[in-house]
Formats: structure tokens, C-alpha cells, sequence
């Protein structure tokens, strides 16, 4: 009896233990047919994609730059094309024995053998081309295109530079490019919802972006928009095919209303000489002259100077990269005569008629100081006509004596002084439209008649750049 319960016992336990080996490998079972679907089926397009990016890679290409033209369609910046030697690394067996070869007709530099040899055994894994030498002279061209046979692996590849065709007219006005910082770069990448990858350049220098001047300010009309190429590479990451190109958007062509013949020969007046020139025109207020001095070569700038040139640039107590005509700071003088008389005549404190006696001094009734005029023994009774003309100091200091400073600087305000004239200028300075407020901040003393005095004759604090003389000159013009 008690066998019979024992064997019962087992063969309900191995019962047991067969049912739960049944449901495990059910389960099992079941499971790899949901990962079967899963992959095959359900996921199939997201691993297709993640495949197809594994086999792919995506290259940017550079897009090139506007054009900048005078008023009338002269050309001042192009893009000039210069002859990058290129080696495809993919056969060579001993670089060191193709760079001894082509050294013996095209003159490597020790940097760029050193800058060679650093990069290559990465390139021709990889299948990437190597840029030999850029930049090359018709000689250097002419000498390896006779030779070309004996170097399947090398081509002459065209690359670009940017190149202003008068250099020095234009350094502050035009301005120059460069190269870009890895903050920069990404930035501009973002704005066209593009990520980071290796880069097909248009440029010999590699990524450029305005620096300075016109350059500057309308980069991101000038510059265009990247494009994409996209090969077939395979498990190593070697490129295979070209499978799809979306072309670069060339930049947007910029039409200045500079004028290149008032330009040179602001220029040769000049004649690289402290100084500015402005001119503007008068029926629309557009720039026609821009001009600081002394300037510099653009070109060498944006491609290349030795540290030697450099540091001439830096040290010269001329300061050529200082833009005299819109960050320099000069007293506007008499130039501001007309639009002190206009003040008198709006607050009606005088009117054309009305005539003072010039002695060719004003004394101040508040402490008996003395403001001269430049001429000796002044200018007799005068009317504000003649004292504009013959720029009577007596008459205005009289007249801004009779003025608050507060309605005064408004008053100025209103022709640009204190203010930004010029919206795609680099970098404009404001001048300097003097306030009781400013002058107890900076110099801690109280604001005294005298200071507007010297403010109608413009003198004292006030000062102002060459472009916003300019304007005022062309809006008294036109009124």
C-alpha cells in the first residue's frame, strides 16, 4: 500500500514538473514570435533607417558667397578662384616618398609636410581627400600639369578666395571675412537645422564669416545656405558611391550705395593721412563716400598675414583698423552754428532780423568769465545770416546763454547728434550729447551755464563722429 502511495506520489510530481516545462517554453515560444514580428514587421522601417544611416554618410557643402557691388554695378568683392593640389590617399603606398617626389618642382613648406603627415594616415582610412598645397601659382600649376602623368592620384581641384579688387578704399567700409569659431559655426548650422559633419569647402581657408564692415552686418544674406552630398561608405567608413547631392544656395548679391570713382579719390586726397570722408546723398540719405584713414589691405587680412605684418598694423600710432568716420569721436565746432540759430528761431528768442554787438568776446554775468571769439575785435553788429557766415563765436555763445540744455539736446537729438545714424555701419559710435546727469556720473560736478555756452559754439563736452556730421550737413541741405 505504501508503494502504491509513493508511486503515486512521483508520478503526480513529474506531472507537475512536465506541465512546468510545458509553459515555460510556451511562454518562451511565444516570446520569440512577438520578437520576430517586433523586428520583421513592427520595427522594421526604424531599423531600415537606422541601416540605411549606418551604410550612409552625410557630407556639407559650402555655399558660396555673395558678390558686393558699387551703386552703379562696379564690382568691389568677389570671389576669386584659386588651385588647391588634392591627393586621393586611397592607393598610396609611402606619402614620404610622394612628398620628396613633388617637392623636387612645387616647393612644400616644412608646416605643410609636417600638417601632411599628421593627417593622412587618417584620411586614407577613412578615404578622404588631402589638400597637398593651397593656393598655387600658374608656375607651380604649369610644372605639375606637365608632370600630372606621373601622378594618377593628384588633381588640381578649384577652390575659392574672397578677394576685394581695392583693398585698401575700402577696409573699413566693406570690411573683411574670416575664419569662423566652432560657436559661430554652430549657430549658423542650427539656423539651417543642419548638424556638424565633415564639410566639401568652396573656400580655401575653410568655414568664412564677416569680421567687419558691410561683410559684418549682412553675413547672413552674404553667406547662402549649405548643402548636403551623401555616399555610400562601407563598415569601415570608407566612401563607396555618391548616392544623393542637394546643391548649396549660393549668397545673396549685395548692392551698396557707395560710389567707387568719389572713393578713390577721397582716397588720393587723403593720401593716407589721419582723417575721414563722408558724403551723402542728399535727395535719399544713402552713403555715397566712406572713407577712414590711414586703411590697410583687406586681403591680407582675411588670407593671411605674417605675425611680423601683424603686429606693424597693431603698433602703428596711426591705428589703420580704428574707423575714423563712424567710432571717431571730434568736436562738431562750428558746423553746429546753423542748428543753434534754428533752436533760437523755433523758441523764438530771435528771429533773421535780429542783431547782437560782437566785440569778439562774451563775458558770462554769473562769474565774469571771458569766451572769445577768433576774431580780433569781433565782427561789429551782426545778424544771425552773417554770424553763420562769418561764424561769429560772440553771437552764439549769446544766444545759447538763452537756452535751457535740456530742450537744447533735444533739440539736437533731433539731428542726429547723441545718436545712430546709420543702421549698417559697423560697430557706429553715438558721439557724446552732454546732460547735467552724464556730466555729475562721469565727473562728478554739477552742470554749469557756461557748459551750454560752450555747447552752442560746439565746444566743451559735445562731440560727434564724421558720419553724423554728414548727415546733418545733408539734412540742413535739404531744409
Amino acid at each position: 500500500m505504501i508503494d502504491l502511495n509513493e508511486r503515486f506520489s512521483e508520478k503526480r510530481n513529474f506531472f507537475n514538473r512536465l506541465i512546468f516545462v510545458y509553459v515555460f517554453f510556451g511562454v518562451l515560444f511565444l516570446y520569440l514570435i512577438y520578437k520576430t514580428f517586433s523586428l520583421q514587421i513592427s520595427s522594421y522601417s526604424d531599423y531600415e533607417l537606422a541601416s540605411l544611416e549606418n551604410k550612409t554618410r552625410e557630407f556639407l557643402v559650402q555655399p558660396r558667397r555673395g558678390i558686393i557691388y558699387d551703386r552703379n554695378g562696379e564690382i568691389i568683392v568677389n570671389n576669386q578662384p584659386s588651385y588647391n593640389m588634392i591627393l586621393d590617399p586611397e592607393n598610396v603606398v609611402d606619402i614620404n616618398e610622394l612628398i620628396f617626389e613633388i617637392n623636387k618642382f612645387v616647393n612644400l613648406s616644412d608646416a605643410e609636410i609636417k600638417n601632411i603627415n599628421n593627417i593622412f594616415p587618417n584620411k586614407k582610412k577613412l578615404n578622404r581627400e588631402v589638400v597637398l598645397k593651397r593656393n598655387l601659382t600658374t608656375e607651380e600649376i604649369a610644372k605639375f600639369e606637365v608632370r600630372n602623368y606621373r601622378f594618377p592620384n593628384i588633381q588640381i581641384a578649384e577652390r575659392y578666395s574672397r578677394e576685394n579688387l581695392y583693398p585698401y578704399l575700402f577696409s573699413h567700409s566693406i570690411g573683411y571675412v574670416g575664419n569662423l569659431d566652432e560657436e559661430k559655426l554652430q549657430e549658423i548650422l542650427s539656423s539651417q537645422n543642419l548638424e556638424s559633419n565633415e564639410t566639401i569647402f568652396t573656400y580655401s581657408n575653410g568655414f568664412l564669416n564677416g569680421k567687419t564692415g558691410i561683410e559684418y552686418v549682412y553675413d547672413e544674406k552674404l553667406r547662402g545656405l549649405f548643402g548636403k552630398k551623401i555616399y555610400e561608405v562601407d563598415a569601415s567608413g570608407r566612401l563607396l558611391e555618391e548616392k544623393q547631392m542637394i546643391p548649396a544656395v549660393a549668397g545673396e548679391d549685395i548692392f551698396t550705395s557707395l560710389d567707387l570713382p568719389s572713393q578713390k579719390v577721397a582716397y588720393d586726397e587723403l593720401n593716407n593721412r589721419r582723417g575721414a570722408v563722408v558724403a551723402v546723398d542728399i535727395n535719399d540719405g544713402s552713403i555715397v563716400t566712406y572713407l577712414s584713414s590711414p586703411s590697410f589691405s583687406v586681403n591680407k587680412i582675411a588670407n593671411g598675414l605674417t605675425q611680423n605684418e601683424f603686429d606693424e598694423l597693431i603698433n602703428d600710432d596711426d591705428k589703420p583698423f580704428f574707423d575714423r568716420a563712424a567710432q571717431g569721436r571730434y568736436s562738431p565746432a562750428s558746423t553746429i552754428k546753423p542748428a543753434i540759430g534754428l533752436f533760437g528761431i523755433d523758441k523764438d528768442i530771435l528771429d533773421w532780423e535780429y542783431t547782437i554787438q560782437d566785440p569778439g568776446f562774451f563775458i558770462l554775468p554769473e562769474d565774469g568769465r571771458i569766451y572769445r571769439g577768433w576774431k580780433k575785435g569781433g565782427h561789429g553788429e551782426i545778424n544771425l545770416k552773417d554770424a553763420i557766415i562769418e561764424s561769429s563765436n560772440t553771437f552764439f555763445f549769446s544766444l545759447a546763454y538763452q537756452t535751457e540744455i535740456e530742450e537744447l539736446r533735444a533739440h539736437l537729438s533731433n539731428f542726429g547728434f547723441g545718436k545712430n545714424v546709420c543702421d549698417d555701419c559697423f560697430m557706429p559710435d553715438n558721439g557724446l550729447l552732454p546732460s547735467p546727469r552724464w556730466k555729475m556720473n562721469t565727473h562728478n560736478f554739477g552742470w554749469f551755464k557756461g557748459d551750454t555756452v560752450n555747447v552752442g559754439v560746439g565746444q566743451g563736452y559735445i562731440n560727434a563722429t564724421p558720419i553724423q556730421l554728414a548727415y546733418y550737413s545733408a539734412f540742413l541741405a535739404t531744409k
